[in-house]
C-alpha cells in the first residue's frame, strides 16, 4: 500500500491573504502568537493551544483555547440586570402552589449558561475543585442602564456612580446565586462572602467573580 504524505507547504487565505506556510509555523494573528497544524479532520482532537487547522475545503480553523488553572472564574452577563421577582401563587383544584416568573427563569437561566461556557475551558483539577469546594467567595458588580431621557452632561456625570434606585440589590444578588446554584456549587449556603454593588453604566452587564 501507499502511504499518503501530507505536503511540505500549504497555501491558504487568512483574511484575505494568501500565506505559503510549513506545518508547525508559529505567526502572529489577532496579536497573538499561533501554530499552524496541517489540516485537520473529524477524527482529529483540538489541542488547548492557540493554533490553526485547515479543513478538507481549505477553510480556516481559528481555536484559541487555553486552559484555565486559577482559583476563581468570572464572567460578564450583558442586558439589564434583572432581580428575582416574589414568588407567584396557582391553585390547582384544592391546593396552592408557587411558581417563578418567566423573565427571572430566563435570566437565571442566561447566567447559567454563560457560566458552563465559561467551565468548558477550565482544566479537570479546578472543575474537580468546584464540585469539592465549601468556602466560596463571590464578588458581583451590576452595571445598571443611564435613564434616556437625561441630557448628555447628566448621563456623563452618573457613569460609575452608586445605584439607588430599583431593583434593589438583595434581589439582583438572588437572581445570580439561584441561577448559578447546583451548577457553580453544591448550594449557596457554601458562599462565606458576597461583595456586591450596582452602578450606573454606559453598557448594562452583571459581572460576576466566583473564587474557590
Amino acid at each position: 500500500m501507499y502511504e499518503i504524505k501530507e505536503p511540505d507547504n500549504y497555501l491558504i487565505t487568512i483574511f484575505n491573504k494568501k500565506y505559503l506556510i510549513k506545518k508547525f509555523t508559529i505567526f502572529i494573528m489577532r496579536s497573538n502568537p499561533h501554530l499552524f497544524l496541517g489540516k485537520l479532520s473529524k477524527s482529529d482532537i483540538i489541542p488547548n493551544i492557540n493554533c490553526i487547522y485547515i479543513n478538507g475545503e481549505n477553510k480556516i480553523i481559528l481555536r484559541t483555547i487555553r486552559k484555565i488553572d486559577t482559583n476563581y472564574i468570572d464572567f460578564e452577563v450583558y442586558g439589564n440586570p434583572h432581580g428575582k421577582m416574589r414568588p407567584r401563587f396557582k391553585r390547582i383544584g384544592k391546593f396552592v402552589t408557587t411558581y417563578t416568573d418567566n423573565k427571572t427563569v430566563k435570566a437565571e437561566e442566561k447566567i447559567r449558561n454563560i457560566f458552563l461556557e465559561k467551565i468548558n475551558n477550565l482544566s479537570d483539577k479546578l472543575k474537580d475543585k468546584i464540585k469539592n469546594k465549601s468556602n466560596i467567595k463571590m464578588e458581583m458588580i451590576y452595571h445598571m442602564p443611564i435613564p434616556s431621557s437625561l441630557s448628555k452632561k447628566k448621563k456623563k456625570e452618573l457613569i460609575n456612580t452608586y445605584h439607588i434606585k430599583k431593583p434593589d440589590l438583595d434581589n439582583l444578588i438572588k437572581t445570580v446565586l439561584d441561577g448559578l446554584n447546583k451548577y457553580a456549587y453544591i448550594d449557596d449556603s457554601l458562599i462565606s462572602e458576597l461583595s456586591c454593588k450596582k452602578i450606573y453604566s454606559k453598557i448594562p452587564k452583571t459581572y460576576v467573580k466566583i473564587n474557590y
